[in-house]
Formats: structure tokens, C-alpha cells, sequence
């Protein structure tokens, strides 16, 4: 029997890696799931605040890469017109569309389809946690007024929506009502894991090295992270900034906020770094940071705890219960205070009392991957869609 066609229309896919996250969880699936379903992604030719395309990559045209099928639309000939084209033209059975406010690769495939310019196929929409309330804070009015128009359409009546954890299943409803369709399909981790390493970073009394990594954005708040420095901490602090800059405006205040830090604090900011890099990047590292307003997974999470770096983190993601663990913290988003104090308590530690915490991070990641039902909600994803009988369950 023929694999059925998943068409995946997204801003970002492989080999990109500056938009972080979405770009992992796509090309995680069509890893674990690409033997199943043929998946074809539509895409921009280049990556997140690129003027270039990526070197090496054919446009315009489908090439068979990253477990599927990839057709890299070129910046000077994106349109309405033109996209949909391409979808029209290609053979499929399910349209999934990764982002709710996406302008070219979500808003507008609906539009098309409701309009009548595209196949009426089955649709599943991945918001990619942007229904969650930190990141509806963002640009407030222009959601609302999209959100508004998009019910006044009905862009959205007939579509699944997918869901990574009952917290964002609980918000697509917020925002979509209590009759959307929601499923839930959490986010596939990479089919390999990453060995314990024994090359880890020192840790003295009285230091700690940090890392925030990620988009430098409102949404990951960067800035907030460099503010809770500013405080008299006993003991030096380094931290490191890795990452794109999303915004101009806000790229400035971060850079303002740490000229403004206490002597003792030492700030870096080392820009984006490759995928395939960060595994090694973050044995340099006591501590990911990252009070976050808001994640559907946090595979930069995930890498660090795969990693033996235990991770501060706010409470809006799905990783809870660290502390009772030992591989990190995860704390409410109300001040600066309980942050500062976990700073401190790991300022303090030594290397014996901290071997402990990276034990905890590597135990609780490798926990991740005995969920085999992860596999199996996505499966299930896109058979619902298609209204077909699921297949067996596949083997453990």
C-alpha cells in the first residue's frame, strides 16, 4: 500500500537552525515517521534572518532529502499565486500547517483552500504553543485582529488541531472554543540519544557558567534572564548568550541590560550555533537558564538535560517536577527572587554536591524516550485525518 502523503507547509526546515525548536520538530518526525508517510515539505529557501539562500540547496524545484521530499520556494518569487500553485500541483492526502499566525505558510493555504483555489484535503494545524498566554502578550492587537478575521472566514472550522501536551490542548481550546477538534501528538525526540559524556565542565565553589539558548525574543525572555543578574550574588557568574536576535529593538535592550550588570557578572553573546554543535557546546555549561514566557516542548531543554546540564527554567513548559528529580528547577514567572536563590544555591555547591544534579538531568531526559505512545500519537495524528483505520501499533 502506498505511503500516504503528508504536505507540510512551513517559514523554517532543515538544514536551517535559527528558528530553533520548529525546525527540530519537523525534522524529527519525518525521521521516526518517514517510513510510514511520505512527507513533503514546502519551505523558504533560506533560514531565520538570512538575506542569502542556504549554499547548496536546489530552489524551486522538489529534492528527495531529510527523509522526504523538500521544495525550497525562492524569496523573489513567493506569492499567494505562486504557493498555490505548488500545492495544487502536488499529490497529497494531508495539509499540515505549522504555525497559526504565519502569513505565507499558514494563514494564506487557508485562505486559498476556503476560497476554493486548493483541494478541500483534510488539514492539521500545529500552533507550536503560540496560543499560550505569554506568547498571545506579543503583539497583542495584531493577533486579535487576525484572530478575529480568521473566525469571520471560518479559516479554521474544519481543521484538527494538534495539541503537545494537555496544557496546549487546553489553550488551542481558549482561544478556538470548546468544539475545535484538538488531538494530542507530542513532540518526537531524535531517534539517537546522546551517550554520557565524562568531559564536563568543572564546578568550584563560588562559580557558576550559565547559558541561555535560543532566539534572543520577548518570547524567550532574554532580556528578563540578564536582569535577574543584576543582584549582589556571592561568587562569579559568566553567561553566555547563544542564539539568533529576532528584533532589533529588543536585541538593544538586552545589550543595554548587560552593560548594566555588576562586575562580577561576565555576559557573552556567540550568536546561533548549528544543531549538530550543541551537544558539545553544552558540556561548557553548569546551568541552562531560561525563564522562558512560554514553550510547547523546549528542545533546548531537552539537549541539556541529555547533556547532564541541569536546567532553570520558568513553569510554562511541559518539563515540571524537576527539582524533586534533581535535574533542575522549573519556578513561576512572578519576580526575580526564586530564580536568584537557585543561583545562589548552585554558586555554592561543589563538584561532588553538583555530580549529583547532573546525574538527575541525564536520568530524567533518558525517561523521555521510554515514551513509545509519543510515536504512536503522531501516527494516530494523521490516520484520524485522514478518517482511515489506524494500522497496528508498531513494534516497541
Amino acid at each position: 500500500m502506498d505511503r500516504p502523503t503528508i504536505l507540510t507547509c512551513c517559514d523554517y526546515f532543515l538544514p536551517g537552525y535559527k528558528a530553533g525548536g520548529p525546525i527540530t520538530t519537523l525534522g524529527n518526525l519525518t525521521a521516526n515517521l518517514g517510513t510510514e508517510f511520505h512527507f513533503k515539505v514546502i519551505t523558504r529557501d533560506r533560514d531565520l534572518g538570512d538575506a542569502t539562500p542556504y549554499p547548496n540547496v536546489t530552489t524551486g524545484v522538489w529534492t528527495q532529502q531529510f527523509g522526504g521530499d523538500v521544495y525550497y520556494l525562492p524569496n523573489h518569487r513567493w506569492s499567494p499565486v505562486t504557493l498555490a500553485g505548488v500545492i495544487r500541483e502536488t499529490d497529497y492526502d494531508v495539509l499540515y500547517l505549522n504555525s497559526l499566525f504565519s502569513p505565507r505558510f499558514s494563514a494564506f493555504p487557508l485562505l486559498l483552500r476556503r476560497l476554493g483555489w486548493l483541494p478541500q484535503r483534510p488539514v492539521v494545524v500545529a500552533p507550536r504553543g503560540e496560543c499560550a498566554a505569554g506568547a498571545l502578550s506579543l503583539k497583542r492587537r495584531r493577533k486579535q485582529i487576525f484572530l478575529q478575521a480568521a473566525r469571520l472566514l471560518a479559516l479554521h472550522q474544519d481543521v484538527l488541531w494538534q495539541a503537545v501536551s494537555p496544557h496546549e490542548r487546553d489553550d488551542i481550546c481558549r482561544q478556538m472554543g470548546d468544539r475545535a477538534r484538538v488531538a494530542l501528538a507530542g513532540n518526537l525526540a531524535r531517534q539517537e540519544t546522546h551517550a554520557a559524556t565524562t568531559e564536563v565542565c568543572p564546578k568550584q565553589i563560588g562559580e557558576v557558567r550559565l547559558i541561555c539558548l535560543g532566539r534572543i525574543s520577548a518570547v524567550k525572555n532574554t532580556a528578563e534572564a540578564l536582569r535577574t543578574l543584576n543582584h549582589d550574588f556571592r561568587g562569579k557568574i559568566s553567561i553566555d548568550v547563544v542564539g539568533p536576535q529576532e528584533d532589533e529593538a529588543y536585541w538593544n535592550e538586552c545589550q543595554n541590560t548587560a552593560r548594566r550588570l555588576p562586575g562580577q557578572i561576565t555576559v557573552r553573546f556567540l550568536g546561533p550555533v548549528p544543531a549538530p554543535e550543541i551537544p558539545n557546546l553544552l558540556q561548557n555549561y553548569h546551568l541552562l537558564f531560561s525563564p522562558t514566557r512560554g514553550e510547547n516542548f523546549g528542545h533546548a531543554i531537552l539537549e541539556a538535560l541529555l547533556c547532564g546540564c541541569p536546567v532553570l527554567i520558568s513553569d510554562r513548559t511541559p518539563w515540571r517536577n524537576l527539582q524533586s528529580a534533581q535535574a533542575g528547577w522549573d519556578i513561576a514567572l512572578d519576580g526575580h527572587a526564586a530564580f536568584r536563590t537557585v543561583i545562589q544555591a548552585v554558586l555554592d555547591m561543589d563538584e561532588q554536591q553538583f555530580s549529583g544534579w547532573r546525574k538527575g538531568a541525564r536520568q530524567f531526559a533518558a525517561s523521555h524516550f521510554s515514551k513509545d505512545h509519543v510515536k504512536e500519537q503522531n501516527r494516530q495524528l494523521f490516520y484520524r485525518t485522514l478518517g482511515s483505520p489506524t494500522p497496528r501499533p508498531l513494534a516497541a
